[in-house]
């Protein structure tokens, strides 16, 4: 469990700005920044942590900086998965963490592997709870190739495989993946989920502006939506949710 206590007057490092967004009641990491990959088996991750199954509660981010430098050295791998939370989360928890920061994924001169984004998950099942994001998810372009198919961003979750969403708020404007050619790639794109199935969702709002690729890039088949960009199962309740990115 990673988890901050109550603000008290012998914690506080500084008066953060009530703009900043988050929750002024708990403590803030501050200028966290994220440049290399960690590997994991078949997969690599740009994340606070790689894969996660534990839970994460009651703490700001601000100023969280994750730049993809070196995806290059990561074609070989069957996935990449960047998130600012988990790259790939099992089963974890997520409940009232904020995060105010940008995500770069760079582009590559090689064809790249399939790339699962998300603002707060690459990929992944379990609970997000009172989460939000805010700043910039951008994609750089890309070499279109077989492996590299059917990847997905979202502005909290890039691909779900069975994910409980209850008040969340996704104000990250959003570039998605793009190519330097004309190609028969299928890419989904959404303002909460990019790709997958989920369990309930509630109380959730896309404020952010989604565009689907930078205007020098090439598309093939997009999936693209202001909450999902193709939901493939729902095993419970969707209500109170609404787009205005």
């Amino acid at each position: 469990v990673l988890s901050s206590s109550l603000n008290s007057a012998s914690s506080v490092l500084y008066t953060r700005n009530a703009n900043q967004g988050g929750d002024i009641l708990y403590h803030t990491i501050l200028n966290l920044k994220i440049e290399s990959a960690s590997q994991v088996g078949n997969f690599s991750s740009y994340a606070l942590f790689t894969s996660f199954f534990g839970r994460i509660e009651n703490i700001n981010f601000v100023n969280y900086q994750i730049t993809t430098n070196d995806l290059e050295d990561q074609t070989l791998k069957t996935k990449v998965v960047v998130g600012a939370i988990a790259g790939l989360m099992s089963n974890g928890q997520i409940e009232n963490v904020h995060i105010q920061g940008n995500i770069s994924v760079t582009s590559t001169t090689n064809p790249r592997t399939k790339l699962y984004v998300g603002g707060l998950v690459g990929e992944g099942s379990g609970s997000i709870t009172k989460a939000s994001t805010n700043g910039n998810l951008s994609q750089g372009l890309q070499y279109a190739a077989v492996k590299n198919n059917y990847s997905s961003t979202g502005g909290i979750i890039g691909k779900s495989t069975n994910m409980t969403l209850d008040s969340i708020l996704n104000n990250n404007q959003i570039t998605g993946l793009g190519h330097y050619a004309s190609n028969a790639a299928t890419y989904y794109i959404g303002g909460i989920v990019g790709y997958g199935r989920i369990n309930t969702m509630s109380k959730v709002v896309n404020s952010g502006y989604i565009y689907s690729t930078s205007s020098a890039g090439y598309m093939g088949t997009l999936y693209a939506g202001g909450i999902i960009g193709l939901q493939t199962n729902q095993l419970g309740s969707v209500s109170q949710v609404y787009n205005e990115g």
